[in-house]
């Protein structure tokens, strides 16, 4: 029986079926060397073991499972995050079986494990006061400050998730008298969202001030700006608005929360449901369904106009 070369499924599984085969995105190899990265350092620390020595009997159903408790316990990880490393998990395992028949009984033990149901919540999002107000206390003539209020209008305006915000170029905006903005987002999929007059002025100013600049978005250095940065830079924002509103106190604001505001200012504008959902990047309509949800201004209109739910107008019997 061929011995299986741990090592060699590792480099195969990165180099050739996600590169390769599936030609997924940096971001989605990121997500799966993070996930791998972590529970080689759990084997590590359980059985002594450097990344080295590990083998797949290393990697049993009760290891994994193990895994999986510690990533909610220690690290304080989401059921919805340990389960899509859970995913993550089980592909790699099926990649070794696929390569080596005899490691087919442990990927089946491991496939075996499920994911743990997820609670639905609805999504958090900012009112336009409250928009206003953070953006409002924003000092755009401090050195930092047109950078920050325009990362923060640009979000608003497009909806964008951070993965792509990091990643969009000058050469991303097309067109002139009313120009777009070309995005790839999840699964490679390519859309294109309108930018606003104000925020194209913006970036014709960047542009005249640094002609070489390849990013919209940079950081203190220059260079490209990482999802860190963004959300340090919205934790700044946010916590100088708190002191100077301590109305905000009880408000959060990150890259995701204001994608989620664009979509409710898309659904309180009138837009349908397959515009946002193409506006947004989603896979599917079902996916968008969730500020359906939680637009509860939508759901009082609704409701009023349903006249039996007027309690008065429904005679009750007097024996059950």
């Amino acid at each position: 029986m061929k011995k299986i070369d741990f090592a060699e499924c590792i480099d195969s599984f990165f180099g050739c079926y996600l590169v390769e085969q599936r030609n997924v995105s940096p971001d989605t190899i990121a997500a799966y060397s993070d996930a791998l990265s972590l529970l080689m350092r759990f084997v590590e620390n359980k059985t002594g073991k450097t990344f080295e020595k590990q083998c797949l009997e290393d990697f049993s159903h009760d290891t994994i499972l193990d895994f999986l408790d510690y990533l909610e316990k220690d690290r304080a990880n989401s059921v919805r995050t340990r389960n899509t490393r859970l995913m993550f998990i089980r592909t790699f395992f099926r990649h070794i079986a696929c390569r080596y028949p005899s490691a087919l009984a442990t990927y089946s033990r491991i496939a075996t494990i499920p994911c743990k149901i997820t609670r639905t919540r609805l999504v958090s999002y900012l009112e336009p006061e409250v928009i206003s107000e953070i953006i409002n206390s924003i000092d755009r003539k401090s050195p930092y400050g047109s950078r920050e209020y325009l990362l923060i209008t640009f979000l608003v305006q497009t909806g964008i998730r951070v993965s792509e915000l990091c990643n969009i170029r000058f050469s991303d905006i097309l067109g002139k008298d009313n120009p777009c903005l070309r995005i790839l987002g999840k699964g490679r999929k390519e859309r294109f969202v309108r930018l606003n007059s104000e925020i194209c002025e913006m970036l014709r100013e960047i542009q005249r001030a640094s002609p070489e600049q390849e990013f919209i978005f940079i950081n203190r250095y220059g260079k490209q700006i990482s999802r860190h940065g963004i959300a340090y830079i919205l934790d700044r924002v946010m916590s100088r608005a708190k002191v100077l509103r301590p109305a905000l106190a009880d408000k959060k604001m990150s890259p995701h929360i204001l994608r989620h505001t664009n979509a409710m200012f898309l659904l309180y504008g009138g837009c349908d449901l397959a515009s946002i959902s193409k506006w947004l990047g989603h896979s599917s309509v079902a996916t968008t369904n969730i500020y359906v949800q939680a637009d509860i201004r939508m759901l009082d209109k609704a409701l009023s106009k349903c006249r039996f739910f007027e309690i008065r107008s429904i005679k009750l019997p007097t024996k059950f």
